[in-house]
């Protein structure tokens, strides 16, 4: 209860230094508060949010191990299916008063037959655009990421192939396509950013990782730490390990980045044992942030 009275105070706090700051993001930060108030305690809010999370399809061309889809259902993949053109736009015209941010996901979203005419309505009704993608498919798709409001985010996890193949589950072709792909990104100045999902097992992979986006140039790195969901090949971070207790000490002490916020955060899940949820950023300034 604490914690949940902690994380309302210091979102009613921001809302309130940001409103004075920024006068014109009141009504967005007004929602943002009474979705942060409502969340996890109300089956429905009785406003529209101004960020619309939409999965356009549940299709994807990777089969990762730890994927909570995959581990409920083998076959989920093979028999997904794509939101249709005009569902999309529906959404789009009837909360367009409201909407100022799409967010894209899947699935992976770039598979969508369709992909080329959503960014397009996104893009005429100069909407913001966020999304979330694998990235093997980014090099047939970077003409139409061009010229978009866009933010990026590359669900990776392997630093070289063979760490993208035990994590990812991919082919050494869908891995050069992701580098090469992030390459297009950097030449086009579209920017984007590169997250990691952890498990005890990767997080002795921190360094390489940061070595990694020094090469890539991602404008920033979000770390997310794997749910629990029965896989028997990743271990979920909990509060009793040594290696997450260990773990930030060791990252801000190599990497000299200063700690923004709470990183850690204790919450329940259905057998009630007590997880930590390491959830962080670094951005362009090298500075760790919270997620």
């Amino acid at each position: 209860m604490k914690t949940i009275k902690s994380y309302l105070t210091t979102s009613l706090t921001k809302f309130l230094k940001d409103s004075v700051k920024n006068p014109r993001n009141v009504k967005f930060n007004r929602k943002r508060y009474l979705f942060n108030k409502a969340f996890g305690k109300k089956e429905f809010i009785s406003y529209i949010p101004s960020e619309f999370d939409i999965a356009i399809t549940f299709r994807c061309n990777l089969r990762c191990p730890a994927c909570q889809y995959l581990l409920k259902d083998k076959e989920a993949f093979d028999k997904a299916k794509d939101m249709s053109l005009e569902d999309f736009k529906w959404i789009l015209e009837t909360f367009q008063k409201d909407i100022k941010t799409v967010a894209i996901q899947g699935g992976e979203p770039l598979l969508h037959p369709e992909f080329s005419k959503i960014v397009r309505c996104i893009r005429d009704k100069k909407l913001n655009l966020r999304m979330s993608t694998n990235g093997t498919l980014i090099k047939e798709r970077i003409q139409d990421l061009k010229n978009l409001n866009i933010t990026m985010n590359i669900s990776l996890d392997g630093t070289d192939y063979q760490s993208f193949k035990k994590l990812r589950n991919g082919t050494e072709k869908q891995y050069q396509d992701i580098i090469e792909g992030m390459g297009l990104l950097r030449d086009f100045q579209i920017p984007f950013q590169i997250s990691f999902l952890l498990f005890e097992e990767t997080l002795p992979q921190i360094s390489r990782i940061l070595d990694f986006a020094r090469e890539v140039k991602p404008a920033l790195i979000r770390f997310r730490s794997g749910n629990p969901h029965g896989s028997s090949i990743w271990t979920p971070l909990t509060t009793e390990s040594s290696l997450v207790k260990n773990f930030l000490e060791e990252v801000l002490s190599d990497y000299s980045l200063t700690l923004h916020g709470s990183v850690v955060a204790p919450t329940f899940i259905n057998d009630k044992r007590l997880f930590a949820l390491i959830q962080g950023e670094i951005n362009c300034r090298n500075r760790m942030a919270e997620c």
